[in-house]
């Protein structure tokens, strides 16, 4: 028999453990888009087969708004623990046959048609992921320290990102390029499927929540009572997906294929600034739980307004410490947003419908925006052949969310904001 406090500290690395080696399994895929690419979608053009690939990447992200209706019905009408360990067995078989799928030169079309059928079952999975454990952080935290709870969600997250980046790195430098393109990209892809099943077999050690259930569907419920709420979350996603989709999945393949920086220095940096950003969201938890968690949001995006061309021109720079400068202060900017708005968009709706709310709202705004942030830049860049074009795209998003959580800077009472 574990102790309370061992108990506790399994039960937090069995919740924060799936968000990770989800989100590492979920966006790896980003990591070798390039090498999948050449593939699964072959073809003499290779900005056409890039993007092919990111629109393929983009599809796991446009499935989710319906897994978060589902997994969220889960969540809320029959307990967090189920919801939380049917997304990572999903999770794990699709990654699982990701790894050893054949390639267009073994199966044609059938590579293709099974990546796409994949991805959307590991959209699935994520649609119920982050929500779920933002819910299970939030409602497990003491009194006032719901901030630094809350803000775990995108520790664990980025964590697993970065692990992501660290082993696509290690893949990189250790192997010849020829074996990667072989069967080295498909190691990072069985390292993740190892890992969900090890949290899987974790999670089935949580205990049972007994928050209050809804009255009825809730999805009836929080289209009917709240809309608005769930319309808050989304814009507040919004701010956080696309600023960090371009600065770093698109601007890391931008790197490598148009600024010829090295593929694994590219890695290198989006990795040492992750780590960055791990160390400073909690930091921005707490000074939520300190001060108003929404005003922090709000100078923190104000600040990005300011910044964001200066920065999206030195990220294109060929010189490399302009490169590592800019993106670094974007790590700082992105680190107050994670940490400043999980609590927020916790505290935004009730105990009854707040996975279906929380996971709505979180997807829609990754599924319609932060996903297609790469095809998008990618687009802007191509037909203006100016590469600082995608900087448009990112203040445009980050204005539109600004004015949508407007109401909630004018109060921010310690309960739900309404």
């Amino acid at each position: 028999m574990l102790n309370k406090t061992n108990a506790r500290t399994r039960d937090l690395l069995a919740t924060l453990g799936g968000n990770f080696v989800e989100l590492y399994d979920f966006t790896v895929y980003g990591y070798f888009a390039p090498v999948i690419a050449r593939q699964f979608f072959p073809d003499d053009n290779a900005t056409a087969g890039l993007v092919a690939t990111f629109i393929t990447f983009a599809l796991g992200f446009l499935i989710r708004p319906l897994g978060a209706i589902l997994l969220g019905h889960i969540g809320d009408q029959h307990g967090r623990r189920h919801a939380l360990l049917f997304s990572l067995w999903i999770m794990a078989a699709a990654t699982l046959c990701m790894a050893l799928l054949p390639t267009y030169s073994q199966v044609g079309w059938y590579a293709p048609a099974g990546l796409i059928l994949l991805r959307m079952l590991q959209g699935l999975s994520m649609s119920g992921e982050v929500s779920g454990t933002l819910v299970m952080l939030g409602e497990s935290a003491k009194q006032n320290r719901e901030g630094l709870y809350a803000s775990l969600v995108h520790v664990s997250g980025l964590t697993g990102i970065m692990a992501g980046s660290v082993l696509a790195m290690v893949i990189h430098i250790a192997l010849p390029e020829a074996i990667i393109e072989v069967y080295g990209w498909r190691l990072a892809f069985l390292v993740g499927a190892a890992g969900c099943m090890i949290v899987a077999i974790l999670r089935y050690y949580l205990p049972s929540d007994t928050h209050n259930k809804p009255e009825r569907l809730p999805i009836h419920l929080v289209m009917a009572q709240y809309k608005m709420p769930m319309v808050r979350v989304m814009a507040i996603n919004l701010l956080n997906g696309v600023c960090f989709f371009l600065i770093f999945i698109y601007i890391n393949v931008h790197w490598s294929e148009h600024l010829a920086l090295d593929r694994s220095l590219s890695l290198t940096i989006n990795s040492a600034n992750m780590l960055l950003m791990i160390l400073l969201i909690p930091l921005f938890g707490h000074l939520a739980d300190q001060y108003s968690a929404i005003h922090l949001l709000w100078r923190c995006a104000t600040a990005g307004l300011l910044l964001y061309i200066p920065l999206y021109w030195l990220i294109n720079s060929p010189i490399l410490w302009q490169v590592m400068l800019a993106q670094t202060a974007f790590s700082i900017l992105l680190a107050g947003f994670y940490g400043t708005s999980a609590v927020v968009c916790f505290r935004l709706l009730p105990e009854p419908v707040r996975m279906t709310g929380l996971a709505l709202g979180y997807n829609l705004a990754q599924g319609v925006f932060g996903s297609l942030t790469p095809v998008i830049a990618l687009w802007l860049t191509t037909i203006t052949q100016v590469p600082e074009t995608p900087v448009v795209w990112l203040m445009a998003t980050t204005i539109l969310a600004l004015l949508l959580i407007k109401d909630l800077a004018d109060h921010e009472p310690s309960g739900a904001v309404s």
